[in-house]
């Protein structure tokens, strides 16, 4: 004899499933799931934590004991987010304050910063803004100790992943951990550009491939570079080349304060001797005609021993000790040239300025939407 109408199952079957082994609390009352991975907690404590968890968990009136999120066979999907992220954000929710500096102090720093980074990632999509900056504030804090830390690839994608988040802080943090780590490793640059989506941080983006570039073309040999991306190495080899031929073939931009009657001579050395730094610096980046940056440094550099050279006077001890003045970067005929300028400091302060804007200029010449350029009819800045 039938006592009612049947209670359909208010959750599909689901396919093959585990539980965590550490967050599948025997206690607990809400079953999330996360990938083919299970997990147990406490209904209350992730409503208290997050208002969006708040009302994913809030269950239609009468149906507390059927309804999603009761059972194995009908979690809570979260959907995007992977098992260890919300393993890292139980993590974060269960920790005593003790557990959780015994876990700084005795994890490796690599396992805490995708750690911590998950916790950001996640806090900021379930709208818990203090522990969003607290993982963020710990993992910047534990950073300090580690300064040549090198992140894998799944790090680096969470360390990517701050630049969209905007947490104050995060993309300066962010960007000098990638530039530290892999400004000489062609592999791992290529890898980060492969993280990146595309337009997400262009100002990284551009850097990348210009980084890349600057390791030489030879070191593109043991790349697997895709079409793509040999089409935009290649394009940025041209436009770089085309900017240095637009820098070093003209005058710098220089004011003079030397007498009238010798200022066509200092104005005509000033670029012989201008030509002169530009060429010789293609021997300070022998791997890479299109380093910059590199090119520009030893220029300043060069600059600079000729003038300590010039007016350095050794003192008694430094003679008694046998200190003898550092050996000149300059060729004898650039030497000849200074000496005959009289605007000499006009010349360094316009050095100078190319230099602060040499990889502005730089990273520009990367940016796919400006094309191929010539020197002969851009301007500067690009």
């Amino acid at each position: 004899m039938s006592t009612g109408p049947d209670v359909e199952p208010l959750c599909a079957p689901q396919d093959v499933t585990t539980r965590d082994s550490q967050y599948y609390k025997a206690d607990g009352n809400v079953v999330l799931r996360a990938e083919d991975v299970l997990f147990q907690a406490h209904r209350s404590a992730l409503s208290e934590l997050s208002p969006v968890l708040k009302n994913m968990l809030e269950l239609p009136q009468g149906v507390e004991a059927t309804g999603e999120g009761c059972g194995d066979s009908c979690p809570v999907v979260l959907a995007g987010d992977t098992a260890e992220e919300v393993r890292s954000l139980l993590w974060a929710v269960y920790s005593r304050a003790d557990e959780v500096a015994l876990y700084l102090k005795t994890t490796a720093f690599n396992a805490q910063c995708l750690r911590l980074l998950q916790v950001v990632v996640l806090a900021h999509k379930y709208d818990v803004p203090q522990l969003m900056q607290w993982a963020f504030t710990t993992v910047r804090s534990q950073s300090k100790a580690h300064p040549r830390f090198t992140p894998p690839v799944a790090t680096t994608t969470y360390l990517v992943r701050l630049h969209s988040l905007k947490v104050p802080g995060a993309t300066l943090w962010a960007d000098g951990i990638i530039k530290t780590a892999y400004t000489g490793n062609g592999s791992g640059l290529l890898s980060v550009t492969r993280v990146l989506a595309p337009g997400a941080w262009t100002s990284l983006e551009h850097w990348l491939y210009y980084r890349l570039l600057c390791l030489g073309t030879n070191s593109w040999k043991t790349l697997s570079l895709t079409d793509s991306e040999r089409t935009r190495l290649l394009a940025g080899y041209h436009n770089l080349r085309e900017l240095w031929a637009k820098i070093s073939t003209e005058r710098l931009r220089m004011g003079h304060h030397c007498p009238t009657d010798v200022r066509a001579t200092c104005s005509a050395n000033c670029l012989k001797l201008w030509l002169e730094l530009c060429s010789a610096s293609a021997g300070a980046t022998p791997t890479a005609f299109v380093d910059l940056t590199g090119r520009m440094r030893w220029i300043s550099t060069a600059l600079a021993s000729f003038i300590r050279k010039r007016q350095s006077v050794l003192s008694f001890h430094d003679q008694v000790m046998g200190v003898t003045q550092p050996k000149p970067a300059l060729s004898s005929f650039a030497e000849a040239i200074l000496k005959s300028i009289h605007c000499l400091q006009d010349f360094m302060t316009a050095a100078e300025a190319v230099e602060r804007d040499i990889e502005k200029n730089a990273l520009r010449c990367l940016d796919p939407t400006i094309g191929l350029i010539d020197h002969t009819s851009c301007t500067l800045p690009l």
